[in-house]
């Protein structure tokens, strides 16, 4: 009786991580996340799948880019986004935010490198 309980249980530890593993492999192997940091995911992502991209590209060359190869995302809301971070980073704006069609995008594209 106990043994079949360590078993079931056991058998659910392995279940769970496995499932966990799968997800990881299926969203291409990388954690992205919603802040800023999304930008530099999206940046490093374009460089492995496309390593003649030029080292000072700007995001509107990389969003055009994206756009031609058929990368599916809001390109709207992506411009938005781009438009926050870079009033952060440059603008000297204070305040944080999310940037989730970025970290997508993000995503997408490290699945095809």
């Amino acid at each position: 009786m106990v043994t079949d309980s360590l078993l079931a249980g056991a058998v659910l530890v392995y279940a769970v991580a496995a499932l966990k593993a799968l997800r990881w492999r299926l969203r291409g192997g990388r954690r992205v996340r919603w802040d800023s940091s999304a930008f530099g995911s999206l940046s490093d992502a374009l460089r492995s799948a496309d390593p003649k991209i030029p080292a000072g590209f700007t995001w509107r060359e990389a969003m055009a880019r994206m756009e031609e190869v058929g990368i599916k995302a809001d390109w709207g809301k992506f411009a938005e986004e781009l438009e926050r971070y870079e009033g952060q980073r440059y603008g000297g704006e204070v305040g944080g935010g999310s940037f989730p069609e970025t970290a997508k995008v993000a995503r997408t594209v490290w699945r095809l490198a």
